[in-house]
């Protein structure tokens, strides 16, 4: 069975979104390695859905 969540670019932007969402609620809890995480995370997201867009 084939997912198509993470099939198009917009996916990982929609991923992208809710890990940054989840950055902002770790700032605010003052949580330094959950923050980074979800920085690093968002970022990745957000790089492969611009890869993906491109290709």
């Amino acid at each position: 069975m084939k997912t198509s969540l993470l099939s198009k670019p917009s996916g990982y932007y929609w991923a992208s979104l809710i890990m940054f969402l989840g950055l902002i609620y770790n700032v605010i809890e003052q949580d330094l390695f959950g923050s980074a995480i979800f920085l690093i995370s968002s970022a990745i997201f957000l790089s492969v859905g611009f890869v993906k867009g491109r290709a």
